[in-house]
């Protein structure tokens, strides 16, 4: 881990607000092509009268570091913010950074009381002076009593972080068991000025929450639910985490109520995962928390087991898949008549067929909100033309409510329970219909020209104008041939 001595204010523009004797300079270009830039700064002062405050904190670093892995994270004191350590190195575990860290503050003696408003100042400026993109942040972990006013908090805090949200930059704050009304009000207040919020750290709870508030910030999206159970040392906790074809990356959470028990991840094949399998997997171990990550695991289901700790312990996962479902049909459909609702699946630009084990489905909410549900198929029957192309079809009735359909289609396989989605949609409106009314046709003379009927062209029976040149007309058999004119009988 580097070591950054006090942040030289590099920038070169007018001071614009002052806290104490720190001053705040404005932010010129930045590169938003870097990575972002996360700040964790830790109230060590209080985390001392905390139980287990401080596996709370690794844990907290564990979550974070391994859902957020493009970010550079950096680590700071708020007794001493004027020192900022980081970033992690691609070979540090959490554990190892934040011992590091302590070991840091130990050694220099900086364990004091929280200075907030210095420490916004001060990694405003380093954000400043890295160029740090939209999406960086702040982690602020306080705990205690809060040292000034709510009305200085109002005075001093409100125009600092309300130039992080200036800069798409958020403040993400976390209060320890003990922290005061005052504090938590003066956390909560900095951290929604930036969009973000301020969370409880007490338990493994905690932690979960703040891995679905990183998952929905960053569109990653959800954690499905795999097993929890109620255990003590004699217990064992068993899950199951379907894993699908075409996975390329599994992430698989465990929290936990205490920093003991064992757990065993066994693939498919009931071969047990290995910390050191560093080709295929990676695990990220801290108290509260356990995070395998898999690359390219094998499709079928893998088995948790969880042993060896009193409390609750869930188990939760998540995964990225390189096929994609596209929909192929019109956008826009008639609603007089029935359609083909057609998929397919792409692994990236490249059409794919997947084979008599896969199945499609999909769910059409119309208008008004109900839903009905279709079994697509690749069989050549009920609305499908090739079997095994890759394309899968049903046919659709005439739709009897004209707007947007939305459609969620659904890839899944007759072994395996795990589920790739999307989304689409389809407008359904009335379309133009042509009706012919024949007048003569039983005497038509050649170099004569005659009247052979009416076009009448409609919507629900109301009359739709339209270019005559947009209609064409021609003789339906036989070897006659003559020229038809569209002669319009009403302009509009």
């Amino acid at each position: 881990m580097k070591f950054l001595l006090r942040v030289a204010l590099l920038l070169v523009f007018v001071v614009s607000i002052t806290i104490g004797t720190k001053s705040v300079y404005a932010i010129g270009p930045v590169d938003d092509t870097s990575p972002r830039i996360m700040v964790i700064a830790i109230d060590t002062k209080s985390l001392e009268t905390v139980p287990n405050g401080h596996n709370l904190v690794k844990s907290l670093l564990g979550v974070t570091s391994s859902l957020r892995q493009s970010d550079n994270i950096y680590i700071s004191s708020l007794s001493h913010p004027e020192q900022i350590y980081g970033p992690f190195t691609d070979n540090e575990t959490t554990n190892q950074a934040y011992a590091n860290f302590l070991h840091q503050i130990s050694l220099n003696n900086m364990s004091g009381m929280a200075q907030i408003p210095e420490s916004l100042t001060e990694i405003y400026t380093f954000l400043g002076s890295q160029k740090a993109p939209a999406g960086s942040s702040m982690y602020m972990i306080a705990g205690g009593e809060a040292t000034y006013s709510n009305e200085y908090a109002a005075r001093a805090l409100d125009p600092i972080s309300q130039m992080f949200a200036k800069n798409d930059w958020t403040i993400s704050s976390f209060s320890t068991v003990g922290s005061s009304d005052n504090l938590r009000s003066s956390l909560s207040r900095m951290s929604s000025n930036t969009g973000s919020a301020r969370f409880d750290l007490t338990g493994s709870e905690d932690l979960k929450a703040l891995a679905d508030r990183i998952m929905a910030n960053d569109s990653l999206g959800t954690l499905v639910p795999s097993g929890e159970g109620e255990l003590n040392e004699a217990s064992i906790l068993t899950a199951n985490v379907g894993i699908a074809p075409g996975t390329q990356d599994a992430t698989i959470l465990f929290f936990k109520d205490e920093p003991y028990g064992s757990m065993r991840l066994k693939n498919p094949d009931g071969m047990e995962v290995s910390a050191g399998d560093r080709s295929y997997s990676k695990i990220t171990e801290t108290p509260y928390t356990v995070i395998w990550e898999i690359r390219d695991p094998k499709p079928g289901n893998w088995t948790v087991e969880v042993k060896g700790l009193n409390g609750t312990v869930s188990s939760w996962h998540h995964t990225t898949n390189k096929y994609r479902l596209h929909l192929n049909m019109n956008h826009i459909i008639p609603m007089g008549e029935t359609s083909s609702l057609t998929a397919y699946v792409t692994d990236g630009e490249l059409m794919v067929t997947l084979g008599p084990d896969s199945v499609m489905n999909a769910k059409v909410t119309n208008p008004n909100g109900n839903i009905v549900l279709y079994q697509l198929n690749d069989e050549g029957k009920i609305g499908d033309v090739v079997a095994g192309d890759g394309y899968f079809s049903t046919t659709i009735p005439r739709p009897r409510v004209e707007g947007t359909y939305n459609v969620e289609l659904e890839l899944g396989w007759k072994d395996i329970p795990n589920r790739i989605s999307e989304s689409e949609q389809y407008d359904a409106i009335p379309f133009p219909s042509i009706d012919l009314k024949p007048l003569n046709t039983e005497r038509i003379y050649q170099g004569q020209q005659t009247n052979v009927g009416t076009i009448y062209i409609t919507i629900e029976d109301d009359p739709f104008a339209v270019i005559p040149s947009s209609i064409t007309a021609k003789f339906a058999e036989g070897d006659k041939s003559g020229i038809f004119d569209i002669v319009p009988r009403q302009v509009m």
